[in-house]
């Protein structure tokens, strides 16, 4: 793989070797804050309703066995009626 150089400062440099890793070169640790930002720009996808029904069906059968009663059960969905304004 073909190298080059590029100037920086030393406090850069500094801070470059605060978040390597071990056996970590620049180049790694550049390639990985670069990969990083990039993850962190990616918009997020929410979740469907399916998604989140399913979510909260698990939790409720967890949390629904027999020795809890129903009334434990705090995660409840109740859809808007047609024309209800949406929480």
């Amino acid at each position: 793989m073909e190298m080059t150089s590029i100037k920086i400062r030393k406090s850069t440099r500094d801070r470059l070797k605060k978040i390597g890793r071990k056996g970590e070169t620049y180049d790694d640790i550049i390639n990985r804050l670069i990969d990083e930002l990039i993850l962190l720009q990616q918009p997020s996808i929410p979740p469907t309703e399916e998604e989140i029904m399913e979510v909260i069906e698990e939790i409720n059968r967890e949390i629904g066995s027999d020795d809890v009663p129903e009334r434990r059960q705090v995660l409840r969905v109740r859809r808007p009626e047609k024309g209800e304004k949406d929480g």
